[in-house]
C-alpha cells in the first residue's frame, strides 16, 4: 500500500467541536468492548417515485397464474431462486491480470458503483471472502459523511453534526468537472459550528483524513482519541490528507471546520500493520459510471495515485437503466467516455466489470414487468469491456437471468427487496461469494437460500 501522509504539528486556530455528552462516556483508545458512539438522528425524507409508463421502459411482461409472458422469462420466474456459476468474460490476458491481482499479499481492491455496492452488505461479504484468503488490512477508506445522516458499517461508524453539503456529479445534477475524492463525491462544510467523526470499532493501526485542496480552502482541526489536535490547511489544489499512526485498537477520529473558508472531505482510511489485503468500499449511491466524466482528470489521476490500486471493480448500469427513455445507443456511447475516462485516471490497473441485477416491476397479483434493458446494459458492458482492458461478471446471470429477480423476492427468507432491485443481505452475500468463485478466490458453500 503505497500512501503519502504525513502528521501535521502546528498549534490550533480553534478547538475541535464535539458532542461532550457521548464523548465523555466514550473511551475511544479501549483495544476491546469499547461503548460505541451515538449519532443524532436525521429527519425522513420522502421521494414521490414515479410510475414505470412516466420512463417508457422497455419491460417484458409475464403473469405467473396465467402462465403468459416469453418462455425463458417466465421459467426463470417460476424457478426456485438459485445462484448460477458465472466464469469471468473477456480476454484471457485480462482476466488473467484481474486474478493475479487477488493472488499477492498485500493486495488492495476499489469498488466504486451504485448502490448494490454502496449500501454495504455485497461489498463488505466480498471483503470478508477477500481478506479470509490473504489477511486483513483493515476496513479501508469509509465515507465521513453523509449529509443529514450517519454511517454505520462493519468495522466503522461515522456521524457528521451541523451543516454538511454533498458534491458529487449524479443523474442530472451532474455538474461541470470538479475535483472530487476518491469515491468520486466530497462533502463539504464551512461553519464552525459543523463538525464530524468517524470511530473505528474494528482495531485499526492507522487513521487517515482525506480532503480535497480548491482555492479558498479553509482550515480544518483533526484530532485523534486524546491527541493534541492539529490545524490542516485545505487551500491549494489536489489531494490531501492528514494521518495519525496509532496502536492497534479502536480508535476515534474528529476533525471541524475552523470556519475561515469551505473545507471538503474526501473519506477516512482505517488501516492495518501488515501484509494483509484492503477492500475500499468507494461506490455511491444513485451513481452511474458517467461520474467519471464529471471529474476534473488531473485530480481522480492524483487519488489513484495515492491509494494505488491493485484491482478496479466497477458495479454500475441500474441507474443508467431507470433513467428516462433509456436508449441502448446513447449508453453504449456513454460508457465508451466512462471507461474512457476511468483508463485516463488509472491506465494500467486490472478492472471488472461487474453488470447490475436482475430487476422488476411488480404489477398487481402474479404479473410483473422485467427490465429488457438490464441485459442491454451486460451485452453492451461485455462487447466493449474488452477494449479497455477489462474483465465482465453479470449479477443478473448469477440470479439465473432475466425473471430472477421474481424467483429472489419468492425466495424465503426473500433475497431481493420489495422493490425488487436492492438484494437483501442473504442475496448480496451469495452473489458476493459466486463473484469470489469467479475471481479464483477460496470460499465456503453458499446457496441461495442461506
Amino acid at each position: 500500500m503505497a500512501w503519502m501522509a504525513w502528521l501535521l504539528s502546528q498549534s490550533l486556530a480553534a478547538d475541535p467541536r464535539v458532542d461532550a455528552p457521548w464523548l465523555s462516556r466514550h473511551d475511544a483508545t479501549s483495544a476491546a468492548g469499547a461503548t460505541r458512539p451515538t449519532c443524532p438522528p436525521r429527519e425522513g425524507e420522502s421521494k414521490e417515485h414515479p410510475e414505470p409508463g412516466a420512463r417508457d421502459w422497455a419491460l417484458w411482461e409475464i403473469d405467473l397464474a396465467a402462465g403468459t409472458g416469453p418462455a425463458e422469462v417466465l421459467a426463470v420466474a417460476q424457478a426456485p431462486a438459485r445462484v448460477v456459476e458465472v466464469a469471468l468474460g473477456g480476454q484471457a490476458e485480462d482476466i488473467a491480470r484481474v486474478r493475479a491481482a487477488l493472488s499477492r499479499p498485500g493486495t488492495r481492491v476499489g469498488v466504486w458503483g451504485d448502490s448494490h455496492s454502496a449500501r454495504g452488505p455485497f461489498v463488505n461479504a466480498l471483503r470478508a471472502l477477500v481478506q479470509g484468503g490473504l489477511g486483513n488490512g483493515g476496513v479501508g477508506l469509509v465515507p465521513a459523511v453523509r449529509p443529514g445522516q450517519w454511517v454505520d458499517a462493519p468495522g466503522a461508524l461515522a456521524c457528521g453534526v451541523g451543516t454538511w453539503s454533498r458534491r458529487a456529479p449524479v443523474g442530472k445534477a451532474a455538474e461541470a468537472p470538479q475535483g472530487l475524492g476518491p469515491r468520486l463525491d466530497l462533502v463539504e462544510a464551512r461553519e464552525p459550528g459543523a463538525y464530524g467523526w468517524v470511530f473505528a470499532s474494528e482495531p485499526v493501526t492507522r487513521m487517515v483524513l482525506l480532503f480535497e485542496r480548491h482555492a479558498g480552502g479553509g482550515g480544518l482541526s483533526v484530532s485523534v482519541d486524546d491527541l493534541a489536535p492539529v490545524a490542516v490547511s485545505t487551500a491549494g489544489e489536489g489531494p490531501g490528507a492528514v494521518a495519525f499512526d496509532v496502536g492497534l485498537g479502536k480508535h476515534l477520529l474528529r476533525y471541524a471546520p475552523v470556519g475561515d473558508g469551505a473545507v471538503r472531505i474526501g473519506g477516512v482510511v482505517l488501516e492495518r500493520a501488515g501484509t494483509g489485503a484492503v477492500v475500499d468500499n468507494l461506490a455511491v449511491s444513485g451513481s452511474m459510471f458517467a461520474a467519471w466524466q464529471h471529474a476534473i482528470p488531473s485530480s481522480i489521476a492524483a487519488w489513484s495515485a495515492w491509494l494505488d490500486h491493485d484491482l478496479a471493480i466497477l458495479e454500475y448500469g441500474t441507474n443508467e437503466v431507470g433513467a428516462f427513455r433509456f436508449d441502448r445507443a446513447a449508453y453504449r456511447a456513454q460508457l465508451a467516455a466512462s471507461l474512457a475516462a476511468f483508463r485516463a485516471a488509472m491506465p494500467t490497473t486490472p478492472c471488472l466489470l461487474v453488470g447490475p441485477p436482475d430487476r422488476a416491476w411488480a404489477r398487481e397479483a402474479e404479473r410483473f414487468g422485467i427490465f429488457q434493458g438490464t441485459g442491454w446494459v451486460i451485452e453492451e458492458q461485455a462487447a466493449l469491456g474488452h477494449e479497455a482492458g477489462c474483465a465482465t461478471w453479470s449479477f443478473q446471470a448469477a440470479m439465473g437471468g432475466p425473471g430472477g429477480a421474481v424467483a429472489w423476492r419468492r425466495a424465503s427468507p426473500p433475497l431481493i427487496g420489495r422493490d425488487y432491485m436492492h438484494l437483501e443481505k442473504a442475496g448480496s452475500s451469495a452473489i458476493a461469494s459466486a463473484l469470489a468463485r469467479a475471481l479464483g478466490l477460496p470460499t465456503s458453500a453458499l446457496t441461495a437460500g442461506e
